[in-house]
């Protein structure tokens, strides 16, 4: 069928196939909660004793709800008219297989396809101009079908985001067409120059703490933001070996990159080694809108890749 929605929204249901919310409904556009401002914030200014007003904090993104409303086609998939249904019957069989994708036990991927340009075209394939972006949601509820005289049924979906932004560079797979792999991500590595400055285009439209940061060789390995936030690691890697740091978990791990990106978390942890700025409650991000060049800036030799994933409201 024709999409008309000027953004593309598929599921990933529990077997890891990708399924369309635009196969079965039409108009399909996400609706409530805050979706233009990604949830509202959580955190309060540090009061202290002895200073005027508070102390300013950094802010957390709070959790969100969202809905996607649609309207469900009593057709088949190319458009026509199922022979051997009723209209209500038809409608009423799409609106389940629509629920039966989307109603899992706890989290799975959202995936959203819009045009980066002004082009009204309906094809959200892989075309430069097509941006991609992935969230991690959970089905609450869902409303409808409401009958609109027999010739079509209105519903909406109440999901909920842990996390309330959009990603790009998640893996989604072991390498099934349109799948994003493990290789995939980790050749977006960006390389450090491990004693001076790196500039970085920072992509997305909303701040990221998908940071992800890598040593080998070299000791006392620090990293700094363009906002002043900095974060070290303090010890040594002469052996060869690689130590991650995950700024999202918050976490420092002795393992090569394929190796951490693939799910495998065994390994020494090294958060005693971890020395951060204390002026920042938070870990370090990335913010397009207020950097988006980012000079990174680096010091204790070795080897030092940045990865991350470019956040979207």
């Amino acid at each position: 069928m024709t999409n008309n929605a000027p953004v593309f929204w598929e599921v990933c249901k529990a077997d890891g196939s990708w399924f369309s919310l635009h196969t079965y409904a039409w108009s399909v556009k996400s609706s409530g909660g805050r979706r233009w401002t990604a949830g509202a914030k959580r955190g309060e200014d540090l009061l202290m004793p002895h200073v005027r007003g508070r102390v300013f904090q950094q802010k957390t993104r709070e959790a969100q709800n969202f809905e996607l409303g649609m309207w469900v086609f009593p057709t088949n998939e190319d458009g026509s008219k199922d022979a051997n249904k009723t209209v209500e019957q038809k409608a009423h069989q799409n609106f389940r297989k629509i629920i039966s994708a989307v109603d899992q036990e706890g989290q799975f991927f959202l995936r959203k396809r819009w045009h980066e340009d002004d082009s009204v075209r309906n094809d959200f394939g892989t075309q430069s101009n097509v941006a991609s972006a992935i969230g991690t949601v959970e089905f609450m509820d869902a409303s409808g079908p409401d009958s609109d005289d027999g010739k079509g049924y209105n519903m909406n979906l109440t999901l909920t985001m842990a996390d309330p932004y959009f990603y790009g560079n998640v893996i989604t797979g072991p390498g099934n067409p349109g799948d994003y792999t493990v290789t995939d991500k980790t050749n977006t590595a960006i390389t450090l120059d491990s004693n001076g400055y790196t500039p970085i285009n920072v992509m997305g439209d909303a701040p990221t703490d998908h940071i992800w940061l890598s040593f080998a060789g070299g000791s006392d390995a620090i990293v700094a933001f363009p906002d002043g936030n900095w974060i070290q690691y303090l010890g040594s890697q002469s052996d060869g070996s690689e130590v991650i740091i995950d700024c999202r978990r918050g976490l420092a791990i002795r393992k090569d990159m394929f190796s951490y990106f693939s799910g495998d978390y065994s390994g020494v942890y090294l958060n005693g080694l971890i020395r951060r700025n204390p002026y920042f409650t938070n870990w370090p991000t990335l913010n397009p809108a207020k950097y988006p060049t980012s000079t990174i800036g680096a010091a204790g030799g070795g080897s030092m890749k940045l990865v991350y994933d470019p956040a979207y409201r």
